[in-house]
Formats: C-alpha cells, sequence, structure tokens
C-alpha cells in the first residue's frame, strides 16, 4: 500500500537530488521506499495526467514550481520503468 510519507520521502529525494548520487539502478532502489517502487507505473501515471490550479493567477511561480517538481519526480520514476518505456523518455519528453 502506497502511503503519504513515502510520497513525501520522493519529494524530499527531489528537493535534495543534487546532493544524493544516483549512479545506477541498485542506488535509486536503495533510498526509495519500497511502496513507491511497487507503484511506480502508477505513480508516474497519476503525475503525468495531474491538473494544477493556481489560485492567485500571479506570476506564475507557483505551476512553474510544481511542473518542476513533477518532472524531477517523473525523472527518478522513469529510471525505473522497462526499458522500452522510457528510452524516448527526457526531461523535455516525459
Amino acid at each position: 500500500m502506497l502511503k503519504f510519507v513515502d510520497i513525501l520521502w520522493l519529494i524530499i529525494i527531489n528537493e535534495n537530488s543534487p546532493f544524493i548520487e544516483f549512479n545506477n539502478i541498485s542506488d535509486i532502489q536503495e533510498k526509495l521506499p519500497c511502496s513507491i517502487i511497487q507503484n511506480k507505473e502508477k505513480i508516474d501515471l497519476l503525475l503525468k495526467n495531474v491538473k494544477i490550479i493556481d489560485p492567485a493567477v500571479g506570476s506564475g511561480a507557483f505551476p512553474v514550481g510544481m511542473m518542476s517538481e513533477i518532472v524531477k519526480a517523473r525523472s527518478i520514476l522513469t529510471q525505473l520503468l522497462p526499458e522500452n518505456e522510457w528510452s524516448n523518455r527526457t526531461n523535455y519528453n516525459l
């Protein structure tokens, strides 16, 4: 079962990603909670289809920040997916 605390861990890893080294897939699997790894496809699909609303409609910093977080999370999850699902993905084409 996917837990909120595990999603929070994925966010924390994203926030610290410049300081966390992922040299290979086993590094990612060691650092992520099991529930994230077990639900990687579901999480990736939910992040792909998420809708963000900016209640203030100001400078656009909020939606751009959310997009950045989604891209970072999907970039980590992409490395866990089978190669045929991620071979065409880049940070600009998730």
